[in-house]
């Protein structure tokens, strides 16, 4: 027995000493070059636009913060080669990344994407992380953290709002807006505010205010991307005059918002208010339109807009109670 152990346990110490020096390689090659090699693979990520969620502000919000852990990480890369110890080498580092992110920025352009300049504030906040978080602890340096680290935590807040605002909306379905809570007026653009004055129920409604000579709508910009379930949008609307007013109620999916596509392939309903409270319903699947083609992707809603045409006055509706059903 001791006569037959003797070769395999020589082997297999020698097997165990050649599988500690290949990892050993591996690992010492991962701390050299890993993340270069990572930087390397992620640049392609800088052009892309999403897909990253199911919501568009939450998605785009994401990809935004990417840029700021990119540029992190490349500052990380090439600390043994940068000399960070005094504010002129910061400022040199900086001025690189400024116009390395222009050029960045117009390489999106070439390839078909629209440019974001807000994304070499971004690309800065990151360099500006790996610059003082890497460097030893001063005064100067933990100034320069305390900002940097400042910037950061504004655009992490966006992220943060993004995956609120779609909590708040899912959890809310059917209905779109009660107008009850004041984050509600976040979700819409234009002449809105909130108002105690009408309400058809609970306390609040929507007051949008029109002009006669000017585009004026109100328009829910964060509305749940995912109608199919639906058949009908429901609305309360309260006209204060006796006049008749005539409202459109416009829905676009995400191919309808490019300025583009013709008036006959967008989903646009007209309507009378009459005096008072009017509930207002409206088919959502309508008609095809002159090529043969749904009007709108149910599945792929981007923005709910209500808005006045031929005015001669100014005036004033509530909204309440907007829902699917």
């Amino acid at each position: 027995m001791l006569v037959y152990n003797a070769p395999l346990d020589r082997h297999s110490g020698a097997f165990v000493s050649d599988l500690n020096q290949v990892l050993m390689s591996v690992f010492s090659w991962i701390y050299k070059w890993g993340l270069t090699a990572l930087l390397l693979i992620g640049l392609p990520f800088l052009f892309m636009e999403g897909p990253l969620s199911r919501d568009e502000a939450l998605d785009r919000a994401l990809w935004d913060l990417g840029h700021i852990l990119y540029f992190a990480l490349a500052i990380a890369a090439l600390r043994s080669r940068l000399d960070m110890r005094t504010w002129p080498h910061w400022l040199a580092i900086s001025l690189a990344v400024f116009i390395i992110s222009i050029m960045l920025e117009y390489l999106r352009y070439d390839v078909g994407h629209q440019q974001d300049w807000s994304d070499i504030e971004r690309n800065l906040i990151g360099a500006w992380l790996g610059i003082f978080w890497l460097n030893r602890g001063t005064p100067q340096i933990w100034t320069g953290r305390f900002i940097a680290s400042g910037l950061f935590a504004h655009q992490l807040s966006v992220v943060i709002l993004a995956a609120l605002t779609l909590y708040r909306l899912d959890a809310q379905l059917p209905r779109l807006g009660s107008f009850e809570n004041d984050y509600e007026l976040g979700w819409w653009q234009g002449p809105v505010s909130l108002s105690e004055e009408r309400a058809w129920q609970g306390r609040r409604s929507l007051a949008v205010e029109l002009e006669p000579d000017e585009y004026h709508s109100a328009r829910m910009v964060t509305p749940p991307r995912d109608w199919s379930a639906y058949n009908r949008l429901s609305m309360a609307i309260y006209n204060p005059k006796l006049t008749p007013l005539t409202l459109t109620v416009r829905i676009d999916d995400h191919n309808s918002l490019d300025s583009n596509v013709a008036f006959g392939q967008r989903f646009n309903e007209s309507f009378i208010v009459e005096f008072g409270w009017n509930l207002v319903q409206i088919p959502l699947h309508p008609p095809e339109d002159y090529n043969g083609e749904q009007l709108i992707n149910l599945s792929d809603i981007a923005r709910l807009e209500i808005f006045a045409v031929d005015m001669i006055q100014p005036r004033r509706i509530h909204l309440d109670q907007l829902r699917l059903e």
